[in-house]
């Protein structure tokens, strides 16, 4: 096992070249450093590999939010079963970031692995789920492991009363646009914006119209 200081962002940019040349890689030493382990934790989703997928569920458990967030992000490329389980650990215990991007993931890891477990798992944790946003989150993952119901729930976010919620809501829509829901997202987004008020709001989905039409 090659062994990789990491004390700066050039020595982790390095270390990361590394990985994705297939050198098996322990990056050391930067525990103490949030920065770095921030960058690792979003970065590693373009290396795709056994070392990147070990370095990321340790961050998984890193002591910062927003590290733990990105990282739940970042592994969503895995086909791990290991890595799901870990997923909803994080998907039922932590801070609504973290819980909403475990939840985005458990659904590309349940696609990627074709595992058929995870909607009953995750139908087990949503009734319990407070935030509007991470709600939304489990609105787009059922969806896109087969339950097309949802597709209404998304679309009913577009009226959230608070402006960052229909902000979500678009996105999470754009997100999930194919042949077969294509004219009713249309139309959803075109209903909203012309009862909507908020100039950030009516920019994103003019912008999304622009780019699904």
């Amino acid at each position: 096992m090659k062994k990789i200081i990491v004390n700066d962002c050039a020595q982790y940019f390095t270390a990361l070249k590394e990985i994705k040349k297939g050198i098996k890689a322990q990056i050391l030493d930067y525990d103490e450093d949030e920065e770095i382990r921030l960058f690792l934790s979003i970065e590693l989703a373009n290396y795709k590999s056994a070392e990147s997928e070990q370095l990321l569920l340790q961050l998984i458990s890193d002591q910062s939010d927003i590290v733990r967030a990105n990282a739940c992000d970042s592994i969503y490329w895995s086909e791990s079963v290991d890595v799901l389980d870990t997923l909803f650990e994080k998907a039922k215990n932590d801070v609504y970031l973290v819980r909403g991007y475990a939840v985005l993931s458990i659904a590309d890891i349940s696609i990627n692995s074709k595992s058929d477990f995870s909607t009953e798992k995750l139908s087990m944790l949503y009734p319990k789920e407070k935030s509007i946003w991470v709600r939304m989150c489990y609105f787009q993952s059922f969806y896109r492991l087969g339950n097309e119901n949802y597709l209404t729930d998304l679309i009913s976010s577009l009226d959230s009363k608070k402006y960052n919620y229909r902000i979500a809501a678009v996105n999470f829509l754009s997100d999930i646009v194919n042949e077969s829901n294509r004219s009713i997202i249309m139309k959803s987004f075109e209903q909203r914006l012309n009862i909507e008020k908020n100039k950030a709001v009516i920019q994103l989905i003019t912008q999304r119209i622009k780019e699904i039409g």
